[in-house]
């Protein structure tokens, strides 16, 4: 709906606000590096069309860090599949701040 009313604002990032923050990771930890989960040639497709389009965009950049979280699909409701990251691994080495 949002991309309806303003289409030149869906192809861009919003700006730095105030409440953009660090993750503070606990004394003597790492953030871990943990391998993806092996995916079918299918699902291979729709990450790299993702990873393509949001590299053109200017959304995504190559990384060069050391730590790494593995990508999970999920189905949508309406069909279709959400692309999201299992952050377990960094939570647990995360300083909270609650």
């Amino acid at each position: 709906m949002y991309v309806a009313f303003l289409p030149e604002e869906a192809n861009k990032l919003p700006p730095r606000r105030p409440w953009d923050h660090a993750i503070d990771i606990k004394p003597g930890h790492e953030p871990p590096y943990e391998k993806n989960r092996p995916l079918s040639p299918k699902e291979l497709l729709v990450v790299r069309k993702w990873l393509d389009d949001n590299l053109g965009k200017g959304f995504i950049r190559e990384s060069r860090s050391r730590s790494a979280a593995p990508l999970l699909l999920a189905a949508k409701p309406g069909g279709g599949v959400r692309i999201c990251q299992d952050y377990r691994g960094l939570n647990n080495v995360t300083i909270k701040n609650r």
